[in-house]
């Protein structure tokens, strides 16, 4: 990454990953593949705790492979039929870009 931006609660990130199970390495998912990265607010809840305690540790640009448990995923549920119960997952993710959030303020 460059080493000088990093994502804060409340930025809007877009971010390509590929993720796959670790047991067994059965690929889930992989949003490279569909050409189509996936964007939302830092803090939100709108991706898994794990990505969300370990982007604001990366740098624009940055790409990092990380074990999340399943505390940290999809817990006792999973995400059936893709991701079964207590499973920890291997993703390969890209911080491909942070849209500050103070540029979403409102000018007083």
């Amino acid at each position: 990454g460059d080493a000088f931006n990093f994502p804060k609660t409340g930025d809007s990130l877009s971010v390509h990953y590929k993720a796959e199970l670790v047991d067994g390495g059965i690929p889930i998912d992989d949003s490279y593949k569909r050409g189509q990265p996936i964007n939302f607010i830092l803090g939100s809840g709108h991706v898994i705790p794990g990505w969300e305690e370990v982007l604001p540790h990366m740098s624009k640009g940055e790409q990092a492979k990380i074990i999340v448990p399943p505390q940290l995923a999809y817990g006792e549920r999973g995400f059936p039929p893709v991701v079964p119960p207590n499973a920890k997952i291997a993703y390969t993710i890209e911080l491909l870009s942070i849209s500050s959030a103070k540029y979403f303020e409102k000018i007083k």
